[in-house]
Parts: structure tokens; sequence; C-alpha cells
């Protein structure tokens, strides 16, 4: 298995529908990539204040590093990212943080 965890810096003046709309997009990618077995996504709760202005994140669980590649090879992924993430994000590809691992 594989861990795909992502953090996310949005915009100061982005609306609360609108980041509901990102994480619902991102939630359908399930529907078209069966690679992806699970999806969360919340608000950081951290006392510990090091977040560094990465207020949301999201975690996907991938089969195998093969899935989490067709994952990322994936057109519905490019789209997402580039015309439904991005667009929201406070410094563009300088708010996203990714880390993957496998377990």
């Amino acid at each position: 298995m594989l861990k795909h965890i992502v953090l996310l810096q949005f915009k100061s003046d982005i609306t609360q529908e609108e980041i509901n709309n990102v994480f619902l997009e991102i939630a359908q990618l399930k529907n078209s990539i069966p690679a992806m077995k699970s999806y969360t996504y919340g608000v950081n709760c951290s006392i510990e204040q090091l977040n560094k202005g990465f207020t949301h994140g999201f975690v996907m669980d991938f089969e195998d590093i093969i899935g989490r590649n067709n994952y990322v090879n994936h057109p519905e992924h490019n789209r997402v990212a580039q015309q439904v993430i991005l667009p929201v994000l406070e410094h563009g590809f300088d708010s996203v943080i990714v880390l993957d691992y496998e377990f």
C-alpha cells in the first residue's frame, strides 16, 4: 500500500464553498481511478503551530506505486490539479506539499 499526503495553502480570499468544491472534485477522482482505495481530507487542527500557512490537507491510499503513478498521470487528475486546485492556491505550486510513503 502507498499513502499519498497533500497539504494545501489556499488564497486568503477563497470562500468555504470554493474549498468544498475543491475537495468534492478530488473525491470524484475515485470514480475514474480504481487504484485509489481511500480518500480523506480536513482542516489543520494542530496546536503546534508548525503548519507554515498550510491550512488544509488530504490523504489517499493506493494499492501500490503503480496505482499511484497511474493516478498522477491520469488525465482527470491533471484536469483537477490544473483547473480546480491550482487557481485557488496562494502561491501556485509553492502552496502544495506532497509526500508519499509505502506501508
